[in-house]
């Protein structure tokens, strides 16, 4: 079954491989491609993350406002916001803080970094009093600030004056006037809370966390993404530090609003593509709607012509590459398997089918052959009428014999003619006078002459009952390497001995010579003859 789906795998490899070929082939002599069909392919990645993206925002600000809305003004208290926020922070990692205000107070909580700030003042604080918490929300330090990035007079006045209906949602972007720190955009919502008590409650993304988030592992060179948001705003996300390329992105933002504006009043809601030159370059956008949005209405990339050409040539490339590594990985596994399987067809032992009674009539009917056997007991001499240890020795022979061969069925208790003698008598010279007991000392004879590997997996031992009496039938399978059996000479010393089974009896090889070419020919293997 693994097999099997190994070679499935390998061949849909293949399959992919010769494809992703053809792809790049068929292609190879035509144009790098329109400007309008990289920039629409581009912008699809861009607008899964997006919808992804404030899908999972919604659901933790329609949360938030929620247990907002359920308070009154005397509950707005940093005992019961601040853990509102931390839970939330916690769970949404894009928002990295909360703004409450209104006509009496300013609420801010912030992500630290692995800790979190926060204050809470009212409109009238000159001096703003922060504490770190941790996350238990235990005061970790704490300091007053004469400068509030969030609540200074020219963001406090933006904020102010972002008219807003109750339920209404609204993005703003707010600068910072130190240089060097980086833009922030809040999604503020107005909220009625009970009471009647009008309260804004801005969520915090920052400007190259979400430039990151959208184009991580994008792979186009200098892409510029922008928002269009419900009140005309349009906003950028920057991610880097060089002075430069922000002159180019601010340019670009300058031109994206130009073309939102057309694309307001000539598509609005319907994705477009549009082209303009730049700087003695040709970019080109996408602007499309969003889905799962409050506030925000489109986005658009922007990429250079030459940066879009350039990167759909390395893609096509890809195909090359990648539809060779596969029909190579493909091959290669169907190498493994055919080995694998030619040499487990050379090893692996294939033990027959267990015999039925009336199959073991039948065999018996027939008398031995190449592949039978009768011995009349295990230890019981009948000519001696006693116990008589040597004649196991005649049994593991024959096993031997079998697996060295063709495999073979050998059975005990059964005359040379056939008869049934079964085995009441070898049970009286063991210690426990049953059929397990004589299965136990069978196998442990053969566990001790030729491993316990053999004992499990070369063959099979069952004892039917024929008329009345309780015979062992061993079925023997063809061994996958030569089985040697260890007995002692008449000086006493322990030799291997080769026995092979030769029409109806077992005969030992003697001649080394003969015994090598058997070998070679049985087994495919080379013995070495010192």
């Amino acid at each position: 079954m693994i097999r099997n789906k190994y070679s499935v795998f390998s061949i849909i490899l293949i399959i992919l491989g010769v494809i992703s070929v053809v792809y790049f082939y068929a292609g190879a002599n035509k144009d790098e491609g329109y400007g309008e069909e990289l920039i629409t392919s581009a912008s699809k990645p861009i607008k899964q993350k997006l919808d992804i993206f404030l899908s999972n925002v919604n659901k933790s600000v329609k949360y938030f406002n929620n247990e907002i809305s359920k308070t009154g003004k005397k509950d707005i208290i940093p005992a019961k916001i601040d853990t509102l926020a931390l839970n939330l922070l916690k769970n949404n990692n894009e928002i990295k803080g909360i703004v409450l205000f209104s006509d009496t107070l300013r609420y801010v909580f912030l992500n630290g970094n692995g800790s979190f700030v926060t204050t809470f003042a009212t409109k009238s604080d000159t001096l703003l009093n922060w504490k770190r918490v941790d996350e238990n929300l235990k005061k970790v330090s704490e300091w007053t600030d004469t400068y509030n990035f969030f609540l200074n007079k020219r963001n406090a006045k933006i904020l102010e004056n972002t008219p807003l209906k109750q339920g209404e949602v609204k993005w703003v972007k707010l600068t910072s006037e130190i240089p060097g720190r980086k833009d922030i955009i809040l999604e503020v919502n107005h909220l009625k809370t009970s009471g009647n008590y009008n309260i804004y409650v801005a969520y915090i993304f920052q400007t190259d966390e979400l430039s990151k988030f959208f184009l991580n592992k994008f792979y186009l060179k200098n892409p510029v993404i922008s928002f269009f948001t419900d009140n005309g705003e349009v906003f950028t996300p920057i991610a880097t530090d060089d002075t430069n390329t922000i002159k180019v992105i601010k340019k670009v933002e300058n031109r994206v609003k130009e073309i939102f504006k057309t694309w307001k009043n000539n598509y609005n809601g319907s994705p477009h593509s549009y082209s303009f030159e730049l700087d003695n370059k040709i970019f080109w956008t996408r602007v499309d709607t969003v889905k799962n949005s409050t506030g925000l209405k489109a986005f658009a990339l922007t990429v250079s012509k030459n940066n879009l050409t350039g990167f759909y040539s390395k893609i096509k490339n890809v195909y090359l590459y990648l539809g060779i590594l596969l029909i190579i990985t493909g091959l290669v596994i169907i190498l493994i398997l055919t080995t694998k399987k030619r040499l487990k067809r050379s090893s692996k032992i294939k033990l027959p089918e267990k015999l039925n009674k009336s199959e073991i009539l039948d065999l018996i009917k027939q008398g031995e052959s190449e592949k039978v056997e009768f011995k009349s007991s295990l230890r019981y001499d009948y000519r001696q009428e006693k116990e008589n240890k040597s004649l196991e020795d005649v049994i593991l022979k024959s096993i031997a014999s079998f697996s060295n061969a063709k495999g073979g069925t050998l059975f005990i208790g059964v005359k040379d003619d056939g008869e049934i003698l079964g085995l009441e008598n070898d049970f009286n010279t063991l210690k426990k006078k049953d059929v397990d007991y004589f299965e136990l000392h069978l196998r442990s004879l053969i566990k001790n002459q030729f491993g316990i590997n053999f004992s499990n997996h070369n063959l099979i031992i069952h004892f039917p009952e024929i008329d009345g009496k309780i015979i062992a039938v061993v079925q023997v399978a063809p061994a996958s390497k030569p089985v040697y059996l260890k007995v002692k000479n008449k000086q006493g010393q322990w030799v291997e001995k080769f026995f092979v089974r030769s029409g109806n009896s077992s005969q030992e090889i003697t001649s080394l010579k003969e015994l090598e070419e058997y070998i070679k020919n049985r087994f495919g293997k080379q013995i070495i003859i010192n």
